[in-house]
């Protein structure tokens, strides 16, 4: 099994492990910030007849998880040595494949922000794409693809983030 800067690669089901957690980390707070855009989309615009609040909602909703869900692998990469949550709980750490991790073991904010946006930036396929659906299960589709590709993908488990950042998920332990 290859290792990347003395540490092996994290296995798959790791991977899938600590993502349920950060997934799980991310929906309290974003599902409390749709509950609250629903309510004041609800104030604004019932009885105006100039909005469907559904409409609105749907957007402002799907925006909110895509983003919390960016900004969250942004602040924890570049913050927390390269880790998650669910990373720390389970002794992993995301560094660049090619070279040295900084010396703070942070990833460089390009690297987080692209790594997290390539994982979740296809959620926003559902709001360009005008036919009901197929945008959202397009969206799924990559998610699932992406987060399969470790199982297949050798010898570095790169999923399509990875690859496209330079990265790998080592153990730390």
């Amino acid at each position: 099994m290859p290792h990347v800067h003395g540490k092996p690669l994290a296995e798959w089901g790791e991977r899938l492990l600590a993502r349920i957690i950060d997934c799980l980390a991310v929906a309290v707070p974003v599902y409390l910030v749709i509950v609250l855009l629903f309510s004041v989309i609800q104030l604004v615009t019932v009885g105006t007849g100039t909005l469907q609040p559904w409409t609105l909602f749907d957007l402002l909703a799907g925006l909110s998880v895509v983003a919390g869900l960016v900004v969250y692998e942004f602040l924890m990469l570049t913050r927390a040595n390269g880790r998650t949550l669910g990373k720390m709980a389970l002794g992993l750490r995301v560094v660049p494949q090619e070279h040295p991790p900084q010396q703070d073991g942070n990833l460089p904010p390009n690297t987080a922000l692209a790594r997290g946006a390539v994982w979740w930036g296809p959620g926003l396929i559902d709001f360009i794409l005008p036919i009901p659906m197929i945008g959202l299960l397009l969206a799924i589709a990559f998610v699932l693809v992406n987060g399969l590709w470790p199982l297949w993908d050798q010898p570095w488990r790169h999923s399509l983030n990875d690859k496209f950042t330079g990265t790998v998920v080592v153990k730390d332990r």
